[in-house]
């Protein structure tokens, strides 16, 4: 009976576990049918796991200089897809093509970004999202 408690509880442990990593990375906060840019310059490229950031200042709703959040994946991922720790700094000029946040706040899921000399640090745009 006593083992049959032990296995319970860690069956239970490890169901609430993955719920908790499950809702982690839903990204319900985007809106992923949509893919919009936004010219502006960085402020901070954020380098980490479990979640790289970028900051981008550029206009909102009227206002000309407002901070703009965008949340990437893991390094693991961006140094497949070309990007590096020192791909961006503060100054930086950039396109940035994203996911916008559901609610319309300034920033989104980080899809790609584009240089001033047309190097483009992401994966290739979906033909499906182009027109959007």
């Amino acid at each position: 009976m006593a083992r049959l408690s032990l296995v319970a509880a860690w069956s239970l442990a490890a169901l609430v576990a993955s719920g908790t990593a499950f809702a982690h990375h839903s990204g319900a906060m985007f809106d992923r049918s949509k893919e919009v840019s936004l010219q502006g310059e960085v402020s901070e490229w954020r380098w980490s796991n479990p979640h790289s950031w970028l900051q981008v200042h550029a206009p909102y709703n009227g206002q000309a200089n407002v901070v703009w959040s965008f949340e990437s994946t893991s390094t693991q991922i961006l140094v497949k897809q070309g990007w590096r720790r020192t791909s961006l700094k503060a100054g930086d000029k950039v396109t940035v093509e994203y996911n916008p946040f559901k609610d319309g706040a300034p920033g989104g899921n980080l899809v790609r970004v584009t240089m001033p000399d047309g190097t483009v640090f992401g994966p290739p745009p979906r033909p499906e999202l182009a027109a959007k």
